[in-house]
């Protein structure tokens, strides 16, 4: 295994044990991938992303033919993201407890201040079934160049940048601010 790919790994699996450790994933719920020598490194089905090793990611080239192991179901949304910018070169997907409950209530977020500056970038695609064409269908059409986050309504959020630790840093921010904007409207 070269250095470049060594690295790449470890950077998935300490993110993944992040995501789990805060309470932004439970059980086998959401996947990550990365990109390496024209290849996906995703993980594979059933993956708790809170006890990961290099053993649990699949291998899929960049039109979707699986090489390694048997991808989250998700795989193909994964790939349409890479495969409409060249900059992204890690994924993650969660169903984030408080956006994902967000999502439900027709988008409407308090404008906390983070919130606020990612609003005018975030999309929201209407509900499909997690792993459907639907689903996958409409991320496609709703992919913009230079937008790399997407709530994914009653579902969770998915995350397009140029490193694990980017993508894990945005989806950590707007969990908070969706806890923020969630208990202001309680208090309301």
């Amino acid at each position: 295994m070269d250095e470049e790919l060594k690295l790449q790994y470890e950077e998935a699996i300490w993110t993944a044990k992040a995501l789990f450790q805060h309470g932004i994933i439970t059980g086998t719920t959401g996947n990550i991938s990365f990109l390496h020598n024209e290849k996906m490194y995703i993980t594979k089905s059933g993956s708790c992303l809170g006890k990961l090793d290099k053993d649990s990611f699949a291998i899929t080239d960049l039109n979707g033919n699986i090489l390694f192991n048997k991808p989250s179901k998700e795989y193909i949304m994964h790939l349409a993201l890479y495969n409409s910018n060249e900059t992204y070169k890690a994924i993650i997907h969660t169903h984030s407890f408080y956006t994902t409950l967000l999502s439900y209530n027709n988008h409407s977020y308090i404008d906390t201040p983070y919130m606020k500056l990612k609003n005018e970038k975030l999309k929201y695609i209407d509900y499909y079934p997690p792993g459907s064409k639907e689903l996958f269908s409409a991320v496609d059409k709703t992919i913009e160049e230079n937008n790399d986050t997407y709530i994914l309504e009653k579902h969770g959020i998915i995350c397009a940048k140029d490193t694990l630790l980017s993508a894990f840093g945005a989806i950590e921010e707007i969990e908070y601010s969706a806890k923020l904007s969630f208990l202001l409207t309680q208090e309301n």
